[in-house]
């Protein structure tokens, strides 16, 4: 394969890797929302005012962001004495666990939630 088509090929696979890394994180993000929402409804019989909304997306905001920063400089520091791609390629699989583990639980266990 010649260079520019590696180039373009190695792009493309960034910029898909990319896109769906976000529409992954937002995803959850929404979810998570939705999940507490659902909890405030059975924990207090009615839906959450806008106040309570409000805060139950800052909690999902932080509970999802608190890993990005926490691992965001171990991974970089392992980037840079290992293959950046061989980095990316575990983190995704990882990722990919912990979503499969995520859904899992919540498609096996939903009515637990007021447990929480």
């Amino acid at each position: 394969m010649s260079k520019p088509k590696q180039r373009a090929r190695s792009l493309r696979s960034l910029l898909a890797v990319q896109f769906l890394g976000i529409f992954n994180d937002n995803a959850w993000k929404w979810m998570v929302i939705v999940l507490l929402k659902q909890l405030h409804e059975r924990l207090h019989g009615q839906a959450p005012n806008e106040a309570e909304l409000h805060g139950y997306t800052e909690i999902s905001f932080i509970a999802l962001t608190a890993p990005l920063v926490l691992f965001s400089i171990p991974a970089g520091w392992l980037a840079d004495r290992i293959s950046k791609r061989t980095v990316t390629i575990a983190m995704k699989w990882l990722e990919l666990v912990f979503m499969v583990a995520g859904f899992l639980l919540l498609t096996r266990a939903p009515d637990n939630m007021t447990g929480l």
